[in-house]
């Protein structure tokens, strides 16, 4: 989806997903058509308020990881003693809304994170996050 597209956020407990708002049918014709996105709530790590802005709004901050085996292509068999090896990616969307509802998405997905067990992405997630933290206060100004 392009930086600033008004959306439709539907939260389930099985899915969170983005649809695109309908744009004006007499606005510019180069822009494709968007695309609506559908990730698992397994894939949900965090849920974040970025920043409480002067207009009334908030910006939310969703930060979803995706798995891969590390050994893909392997064509020996490797890829299945490699299998316990997993890397993580991590995918941000940010959205723009106004305070109650940023509120009532923050709440009900930080809800979702506490009721279910916490698993190998959202544990490597904060493992990270602190590693992030911890590297960028190591360094002291004199």
């Amino acid at each position: 989806m392009r930086a600033k597209v008004d959306v439709i956020l539907a939260l389930s407990e099985e899915k969170i997903e983005v649809y695109p708002k309908q744009q004006h049918p007499r606005g510019p014709k180069f822009w494709k058509r968007q695309k609506s996105l559908s990730y698992s709530t397994e894939a949900l790590v965090a849920c974040e308020v970025l920043e409480k802005r002067s207009n009334g709004k908030w910006l939310l901050r969703l930060v979803l990881v995706e798995t891969a085996a590390e050994a893909d292509d392997d064509e020996d068999g490797a890829a299945q003693q490699h299998q316990h090896h997993r890397r993580f990616q991590t995918r941000k969307h940010d959205f723009e809304c106004p305070e109650r509802e940023a509120v009532e998405v923050h709440s009900k997905l930080n809800h979702l994170l506490a009721w279910r067990p916490e698993g190998e992405a959202r544990r490597w997630y904060r493992k990270e996050k602190a590693a992030r933290l911890h590297r960028g206060h190591s360094w002291h100004l004199k």
